[in-house]
């Protein structure tokens, strides 16, 4: 899976986020991130099951930027998404990532962890 690092929400004011799958990152990969980024970064490490698969991922897009209260998207119609994810559309990679940070981000606010 992609990682991405993502500068977080405004409850996390300035505060980066590692997000990644479990076992995915390699030791040398972990002890360079580790050098590169602040140490107030939140490293959150996802099992596979967890975080949006393309589909999902594109399923939970389109009903977000559904126009006019519509309850979804066509199919292939994307043109509602802004620029930069139309631009990400092929790389499936890069979709899951951002599936996974959506996911993080329903698990963290339907939580409230953000005030812990």
């Amino acid at each position: 899976m992609f990682t991405k690092v993502q500068y977080a929400t405004p409850y996390h004011l300035f505060t980066p986020k590692l997000t990644s799958t479990q076992g995915n990152l390699s030791v040398a990969t972990t002890r360079l991130l580790r050098v590169i980024l602040p140490g107030n970064c939140l490293w959150t490490s996802l099992r596979d099951v967890e975080g949006f698969s393309y589909d999902k991922t594109l399923s939970e897009l389109k009903s977000l930027y559904a126009a006019n209260g519509e309850d979804a998207m066509d199919d292939d119609d994307y043109s509602l998404f802004p620029a930069a994810i139309r631009d990400m559309l092929g790389c499936k990679n890069a979709i899951e990532a951002l599936g996974s940070m959506m996911w993080c981000a329903v698990i963290i606010f339907s939580h409230g962890s953000w005030t812990k």
